[in-house]
């Protein structure tokens, strides 16, 4: 059975994925925020699939990590036959708020990785309207990593740079199809209904209990700001 692993986007509903997947009886949760299973925090499977160990220099990785490490390591604890093996970090997919101060990290060196690591992955990327996306990252920009700008002088500074971020979150299918077929894509924007993402017989999730669970964009403190046309442009 194959690994479903849960790469993002950021500020995309990921808390909520990792909260509901761990009370799922069907899912065994390997991934971040882990509750259920406590004892993998202390062991080695939380250090390895954090994404600055994934990117360790070749020669370094390879000569201390043999293959399947993490895949001969899961196997030693009980997984019961009928669940899924999930995994769930936003930052795997590359981009983060520290992404704002250097250039986005390649998904598919990271993907390897995975693939070394586990063997047989598929890959689950979750975005979100693009306009909601930009405000809820400077939101966090500003929080997390005090930046002290507004919205627009975020996105002259991302154009300037020529950041792939705009590539990325406008497009995910391009940027992620690329790289493996293995991947599903669900966006929060998707009209209401009863979907539920399915990845081979196990029910992962409900869509419409992931937008509940979503934290909105209401803080107090943060003011939704208008964006310039010529960078809707760009994002639109």
């Amino acid at each position: 059975m194959s690994y479903l692993i849960h790469v993002g986007l950021p500020k995309c509903a990921s808390t909520a994925i990792q909260v509901l997947s761990q009370k799922n009886n069907k899912v065994f949760f390997l991934g971040k925020y882990n509750n259920i299973h406590p004892q993998y925090l202390s062991l080695d499977i939380s250090i390895l699939l954090r994404r600055d160990i994934l990117l360790l220099d070749d020669k370094f990785f390879f000569a201390k990590y043999p293959p399947l490490l993490l895949d001969d390591f899961c196997n030693k604890y009980t997984v019961k036959h009928n669940q899924l093996k999930f995994i769930s970090d936003e930052l795997l997919s590359g981009i983060g708020f520290a992404t704002f101060y250097k250039d986005c990290i390649r998904f598919s060196k990271i993907y390897e990785r995975l693939v070394y690591l586990l063997g047989e992955v598929h890959i689950l990327v979750v975005y979100r309207d693009t306009i909601d996306f930009i405000h809820s990252y400077h939101h966090q920009l500003c929080k997390q990593m005090g930046f002290k700008q507004d919205i627009n002088k975020m996105l002259e500074i991302m154009c300037n740079r020529k950041m792939e971020f705009y590539d990325i979150i406008k497009d995910p299918h391009k940027f992620f199809s690329s790289i493996t077929k293995k991947v599903d894509f669900i966006n929060l924007a998707s009209p209401a209904g009863s979907l539920k993402y399915r990845f081979e017989e196990f029910e992962v999730f409900d869509l419409e209990e992931l937008k509940t669970n979503t934290r909105p964009l209401n803080d107090s403190s943060y003011k939704l700001e208008a964006i310039n046309d010529c960078y809707l442009k760009k994002l639109l």
